[in-house]
């Protein structure tokens, strides 16, 4: 490789910046500086990406501009490039390090391709990213009392990002997306806003019909705060945004800053449940009021701020915890407030939030918390904090040298009074140490997991009170590792996609899981003889389902290739119970004569900005399924699907050999088997 010189100049910068020098053979150089002057860069010192794009004729005509973006822990640099160029670009040369990788182009699905380890003289080999276009939206906005088209409304991200205007007849188009959105949002000034969830029912554009606007509901706050001086109240308005999947998602309305005395009003505001949450000065100073607001009403509120004062200690084993973090809140989405313990374990604050109240305390020096929840009324001002001293250590060794296992990760599942954990996880160390601090009283099953040796059994164990220390040791037998790369028909790398195996009779994983990398290469620990099922979901929603057997001879070298088809089909299911549209009811679907695990098509549905359990309609799609023979059901909770397995139940089902299309399916909820 041949020596590379740049004249920089820059001018007070005291920290290296990141520089890209394209050079005259197209190929790419990054790296950072901080010095003006002639830079010499030695490009054996260098490691290197290599891919291939070979943009579709669609992309090339529009001529648009790609922005090939790399970022590590310390640096992000983003390669603006003509679509059309990007077939000459095929290698970028950059430190050696730890990278992510973007290619965006308006209107087309990014593509991305994380923990690229890149090293010295040791290309990372990506082979052939593939650029997807992306649908168009389109719908059209009505005024839902007077029938009429709304000219001028806009329609945001779920970001809060406009991307399109309604035209003279209330239509809209939205196009450029790098991503479907999970919804949109549409506003206009004197009405109340909507939002649509956007779910594929093909692989065309998406039409989401007519959008009502209404002229909503309106709140009137009247706050009323006591305090010894001038004083001002932030005041914000949330409510939660429903059509996110993802748990606990609020959105901010509108905040203002108010004194001590003052009345404020929320004009046009969609039906539904709100939250004013206040804030002052103090850690404590929040409190949360929930009103409800109906279309074409208007709700008035009093709120009255009053300070309670809150003092405690913190004490484990009998001694007191000097300079604990204490985080208090009712909604970590909303509010929380901070407070430390003084050198004799003590803390003092004042609080407006009665009711329901949690706490998590961090003792110093400690990287795991503990939980306490109590109900506070005005007249309590005081919370004593009892940390328990029980912990439960022990060393994960290699059964055949007895050598540790570091990087293993160890799970508490707790089920105590009114508490159950099954997330809860640590990571071994250089010495396959492991400790959980804190332990509460109850039921604790350990078990543990690791890229490169066999599962050991979980180990259960009941603390009653503060034993000091629990040892549970394992000891893992070395797996035979198999490798897979898991490849779509052309043979192109599918990138993080989720691994699932070793399911529960639930159909639902209990385990961390694994995911491939950037190459699409992954590594399972199997035991001898052993023949295990996989399902394996990539980014998009495509999924494939195999068998590993510890027989077959695979290496990083000759991997087992797992190839995911590409999808053909969107599956549509009407479902309804008595002759009515059933909602929330779930689907079962059986393909190729394998049953789709519950939490396997939730991922799956999930993946594909869809969902398996039935809308009010009585409606789920799954847009982008592959080809084969399905016989689908319709059923109802857990209960039922264990009752399906065990043929205590027989559902309704329906058949159908799907090679392309739309295909629907109505079927009958069961009703109640227990």
């Amino acid at each position: 490789m041949a020596t590379t010189s740049a004249h920089i100049v820059l001018d007070n910068v005291p920290a290296p910046v990141p520089f890209r020098w394209i050079r005259a053979d197209g190929k790419v150089l990054l790296f950072n500086t901080s010095r003006s002057a002639d830079v010499q860069l030695d490009e054996q010192s260098f490691g290197a990406v290599r891919f291939r794009v070979d943009p579709d004729p669609g992309v090339a005509a529009e001529r648009r501009a790609a922005a090939v973006t790399l970022t590590s822990a310390t640096s992000t640099w983003t390669i603006a490039i003509p679509v059309l160029s990007l077939s000459k670009l095929e290698e970028i040369r950059l430190p050696e390090g730890e990278y992510r990788l973007a290619l965006a182009v308006p209107g087309w699905e990014a593509v991305y391709r994380s923990a690229l380890r890149v090293r010295r003289l040791v290309p990372v080999q990506l082979g052939h990213l593939a650029m997807t276009r992306m649908p168009r939206i389109t719908g059209r906005v009505i005024d839902a009392a007077r029938k009429e088209a709304v000219a001028q409304a806009t329609v945001l991200s779920p970001e809060g990002v406009a991307l399109a205007t309604t035209d003279a007849g209330g239509g809209f188009v939205v196009e450029g997306l790098s991503e479907i959105p999970l919804f949109l949002t549409v506003t206009s000034s004197d009405r109340a806003p909507a939002a649509v969830a956007l779910r594929r029912t093909d692989f065309m554009d998406i039409d989401v019909g007519d959008i009502l606007l209404e002229a909503g509901g309106s709140l009137h706050l009247h706050l009323a705060r006591k305090c010894p001086a001038p004083c001002t109240t932030t005041l914000s308005l949330m409510r939660p945004v429903e059509l996110d999947p993802r748990p606990n998602r609020w959105e901010t309305i509108r905040t203002v800053s108010l004194p001590a005395e003052a009345d404020v009003a929320f004009e046009h505001l969609e039906s539904g449940r709100y939250v004013i949450v206040l804030r002052g000065a103090g850690p404590l100073e929040q409190r949360i009021v929930e009103a409800e607001v109906k279309n074409a009403k208007s709700e008035s509120l009093a709120i009255d701020l009053e300070p309670t004062a809150l003092r405690g200690f913190v004490t484990s084993a009998g001694e007191r915890v000097a300079r604990a973090t204490l985080r208090f809140t009712t909604n970590e989405r909303i509010w929380n407030g901070q407070v430390m313990t003084d050198e004799h374990g003590e803390y003092a604050t004042e609080r407006w939030q009665n009711g329901s109240l949690r706490v998590t305390v961090q003792p110093p020096g400690e990287t795991e918390r503990y939980t306490l929840e109590r109900s506070l009324s005005e007249a309590d001002t005081e919370w004593q904090l009892t940390l328990p001293a029980a912990r439960i250590t022990g060393r994960v060794i290699e059964k055949e040298s007895g050598t540790p296992v570091a990087g293993a990760r160890v799970f508490d599942e707790v089920s105590a009074e009114r508490f159950h954990s099954a997330g809860h996880f640590v990571t071994t160390d250089d010495d396959g140490r492991y400790a959980f601090a804190m332990a509460r009283t109850g039921r604790h099953v350990i078990h543990i997991e690791s890229d490169s040796h066999q599962d050991a059994p979980p180990v259960t164990l009941q603390i009653a009170g503060d034993e000091p220390v629990q040892d549970v040791d394992f000891a893992l037998s070395r797996g035979n590792a198999t490798f897979i790369r898991v490849v779509d028909k052309a043979e192109r790398a599918i990138a993080e996609a989720f691994i699932v195996d070793r399911l529960p009779p639930d159909g639902y994983p209990n385990r961390s899981g694994i995911t491939t990398d950037a190459t699409g290469a992954a590594t399972l620990p199997l035991s001898e003889g052993e023949k295990r099922r996989i399902w394996i979901v990539a980014p998009d929603g495509r999924f494939t389902v195999a068998t590993l057997d510890a027989a077959d001879r695979t290496s990083r070298e000759e991997p087992r290739l797992l190839v995911i088809e590409a999808p053909t089909a969107s599956l549509r299911f009407r479902v309804t119970r008595n002759g009515k549209a059933a909602a929330a009811a779930n689907i079962l679907i059986q393909r190729d004569g394998l049953v789709i695990p519950p939490g396997v098509l939730e991922m799956i549905a999930f993946q594909q900005r869809a969902s398996a359990i039935t809308d009010d309609r009585g409606v789920a799609v799954l847009p982008q399924m592959p080809s084969g023979s399905y016989i689908v059901a319709a059923y109802r909770g857990l209960d039922q699907f264990i009752d399906i397995r065990a043929h205590r139940l027989e559902p309704e089902t329906r058949r159908a050999t799907v090679a392309g299309g739309i295909v629907e399916f109505n079927l009958e909820e069961p009703g109640d088997s227990r």
